[in-house]
């Protein structure tokens, strides 16, 4: 049985087929091509590819099959926004897309979609959902009909006049200088490297675990930050991947220097080549491995509410105490601008106001 009158049909060997027209038979009859997958989002993507193919232009009743929300989001996503992603982005919209979208409105035309039912549909959300999670939902379909209105396809975007839930962004939480010496104290007696690492260098989580041993410079006392490995959900799959992949811009591919006692102990474990910290049998660790380690960490050392990011965070802090500047600051962790970086970390710690109020007292002494 057709699905939707698309021409994709679920097949008994457990597969989905979609048919595309292709031209004509010396009789008469209609030529179609078959493309076959697991999935039938996996078929009506193809299938789409394949009409475009056929047609080699922009005919809407053609691309976009039905004139749905939801084949307008197969082809925005995998024609104008995967190719040009990293794949950990496109991924994470289509779970949005798949989980959030799809079953509410992917049936609706692009043209009866209207902000009342938005708005009711988002509030619904709301109570449902962290606000930072109903903004990333609200961006992916403000991106989607946003293009959309760029195609000519709707006359205005339904989502301009939407309110949204207030989200406020958290304060980075970053270790201050008491409890960075007893978290050092503990990461140096389980010998646990990569922590250190973090701690003096800002390194993502990503970037330590594809951190390779000819990324490390021994003769300049640096890193070059080229991999990063992450574990993504993959679309319609209940488990995550592991991918090895470049970092996620050209502003994140960086030099970082590194303290000399530092480099001395990653001297005393170097290899030829390889990753810097491997699990067993020579792979890459596993980010979620190394984040389990430092949960344990942080708790033998009494340490409240730290995780990996935590290391970054208190990376960043320790260098605008040293008064480093926010554009030198955002080269080092690989911000795209020093506002990325002023947003982020535009804070005191306690420590840096006593110090300035100690300094206002010594100021009223002199009078």
């Amino acid at each position: 049985m057709s699905r939707r009158g698309e021409n994709i049909y679920f097949r008994k060997d457990g597969r989905w087929e979609g048919r595309c027209p292709v031209g004509k038979r010396t009789n008469g009859t209609t030529r179609f091509v078959s493309v076959y997958g697991k999935k039938y989002s996996e078929v009506k993507t193809k299938l789409m590819l394949l009409k475009l193919k056929q047609t080699n232009t922009l005919d809407k009743t053609t691309i976009y099959s039905d004139g749905t929300l939801s084949a307008w989001m197969t082809y925005w996503l995998d024609v104008l926004y995967a190719p040009y992603v990293k794949r950990s982005s496109s991924d994470a919209y289509r779970t949005i897309i798949e989980s959030h979208i799809e079953p509410t409105f992917g049936s609706v035309r692009l043209t009866k979609l209207n902000t009342k039912t938005l708005q009711i549909w988002l509030d619904e959300l709301t109570v449902r959902y962290a606000p930072s999670t109903v903004h990333n939902i609200f961006r992916v379909l403000n991106s989607i009909l946003s293009k959309a209105v760029d195609q000519g396809l709707i006359q205005r975007n339904p989502l301009k006049d939407i309110r949204k839930p207030k989200y406020e962004v958290k304060k980075a939480r970053y270790l201050s200088r008491a409890e960075q010496k007893q978290l050092e104290k503990t990461i140096r007696q389980d010998g646990k490297l990569e922590y250190l690492l973090c701690l003096y260098t800002g390194l993502r989580l990503g970037e330590l675990c594809g951190l390779r041993w000819d990324d490390v410079d021994f003769l300049n006392n640096e890193l070059h930050i080229r991999h990063t490995i992450k574990r993504v959900k993959q679309s319609g799959q209940k488990h995550t991947a592991v991918i090895v992949s470049t970092p996620k811009s050209t502003s994140s591919e960086r030099t970082i220097p590194v303290p000399p006692f530092l480099m001395q102990q990653l001297k005393r474990c170097r290899k030829e080549n390889g990753f810097v910290f491997e699990s067993t049998g020579g792979r890459y660790i596993d980010p979620r491995t190394v984040q389990e380690r430092f949960s344990g960490i942080a708790k033998q050392a009494g340490i409240i509410g730290a995780h990996m990011h935590t290391l970054r965070h208190t990376y960043a802090t320790r260098c605008l105490e040293a008064g480093i500047p926010y554009d030198v600051l955002a080269e080092l962790l690989g911000h795209s601008s020093p506002l990325v970086t002023l947003k982020c970390y535009a804070h005191c710690t306690g420590e840096q106001k006593h110090c300035y109020v100690n300094k206002l007292h010594q100021l009223v002494e002199k009078f």
